[in-house]
């Protein structure tokens, strides 16, 4: 330091060049801080010219110290001043707590305000029409999780690479609701889903990354309508359990359009099997049979007794309990503008019981008795009534409980 102000003090023109040195340094650490270097630059002269309206309003406030000018001098001074200081601690707030921008977002803040385009990564596109689509129709790599380590200049090229997916009034169908619930990472570069598009999760866990989101109009939901309700349970059987909505995260890295409509209602629970048939009713005693006498008939045969009554039918089985409503999961700019984004997290209605079993039927009349002679048989026994149908089977044993909705400034 002693031979740079004697350097100074020598060769006054050398106080210029260090300031031209310091300079440099500070842009060397601008383009290693912004992935964005005309934002670096920018705001850099921005503060630049903050600190020289710095200057010339407290030379200002000198040179008019007593004048009718010392009031505004003083006003601009101050007002200079919380200017630059409130723009260096926001900064500051932005780059270690994430407030009021993510700190991801202020180091890759798009230059459309300086009239210069982001520049664009060519990337393939997967298109589908009028069809239902299965994981393994897409593009290799575009099923694979992303590091979560990686800066966002490396996701951005590594999203470029997997391809882009576009749905005209096509779905996407993750996994089959019958098999166990499993993960799936979608990781494109751009999602479109044009039309009455969609996803259909199945109750799995979605994480989808994407650079943009184009969803007017379409909807990623955990079951098609038709299988919001199990089947029935088989006679006697407890109806089946509703599964639930399942896990959906979302996150965007540059734009979202939509509104995009996300249904992670649970299932419903299935109804309960319909109750056991009753036992069959006892049969009618025989009749007596005829009674000759020696010269005419002292009894002819008797009716057959009645069938008794069948019992009752089997009460149904219980229904099945519901699924408890999905977790919606919005990271990064579909945090942002969450507003795109509608949502509807209810647990399923607990199922239905089961029908009571049909009454067991009548017994059979007993036969009546034989005939003998000149004496006539009797008639066979009338058939016993039904049993009563069975009591339905109870509902559920409970609802499932709501879902909800996360938001998160960065995946971090």
């Amino acid at each position: 330091m002693t031979f740079l102000r004697e350097a100074v003090r020598a060769v006054p023109q050398v106080r210029w060049a260090l300031g031209v040195l310091g300079v440099a340094a500070a842009t060397s650490l601008l383009f290693g801080l912004f992935t964005n270097k005309l934002v670096g630059i920018a705001g850099t002269v921005v503060m630049l010219f903050l600190m020289v309206l710095l200057v010339v309003f407290a030379r200002g406030v000198a040179t008019l110290a007593h004048t009718s000018l010392k009031i505004p001098a003083l006003f601009f001074t101050w007002a200079a001043m919380i200017l630059t200081i409130g723009c260096v601690a926001l900064a500051a707030s932005s780059v270690f707590f994430n407030w009021p921008l993510a700190r991801r977002e202020l180091l890759s803040i798009g230059t459309s305000w300086l009239g210069l385009a982001p520049p664009q990564l060519p990337t393939r596109e997967l298109p589908f029409r009028d069809e239902r689509v299965q994981l393994n129709r897409l593009l290799p790599g575009m099923l694979e999780a992303l590091d979560n380590r990686a800066g966002e200049d490396e996701t951005l090229r590594s999203l470029a690479e997997r391809g882009s997916l576009r749905l005209d009034n096509a779905c996407l169908v993750v996994g089959q609701p019958g098999e166990e619930p499993r993960t799936v990472a979608l990781s494109l570069y751009t999602l479109s889903m044009n039309g009455n598009s969609c996803i259909v999760t199945n109750g799995n866990t979605l994480d989808l990354t994407v650079v943009e989101f184009l969803g007017a109009g379409a909807i990623i939901r955990s079951f098609d309508e038709p299988a919001l309700t199990p089947a029935d349970a088989p006679a006697g059987a407890t109806g089946i359990n509703g599964r639930n909505g399942g896990t959906v995260s979302i996150r965007v890295l540059r734009r979202i359009v939509g509104p995009t409509s996300v249904d992670l209602r649970g299932q419903n629970g299935g109804r309960g099997g319909q109750g056991t048939v009753g036992l069959p009713g006892q049969s009618g005693s025989r009749g007596a049979d005829a009674v000759r006498g020696v010269f005419d008939c002292r009894a002819g045969g008797q009716d057959g007794g009645s069938g008794g009554k069948g019992s009752q039918g089997g009460p149904g089985a219980q229904g099945g309990t519901g699924g408890d409503g999905g977790t919606l999961i919005l990271i990064g700019v579909a945090a942002r503008d969450a507003s795109q984004m509608s949502d509807d997290l209810r647990g399923g209605a607990p199922g239905l019981g089961g029908a009571g079993g049909p009454g067991g039927p009548g017994g059979g009349g007993g036969l009546g008795g034989s005939g003998d002679g000149l004496c006539s048989g009797g008639h066979a026994g009338a058939m016993g009534p039904a049993g009563e149908t069975g009591l339905p089977g109870s509902p559920g044993s409970k609802s499932g409980s709501n879902g909800r909705r996360v938001q998160k400034a960065s995946g971090s």
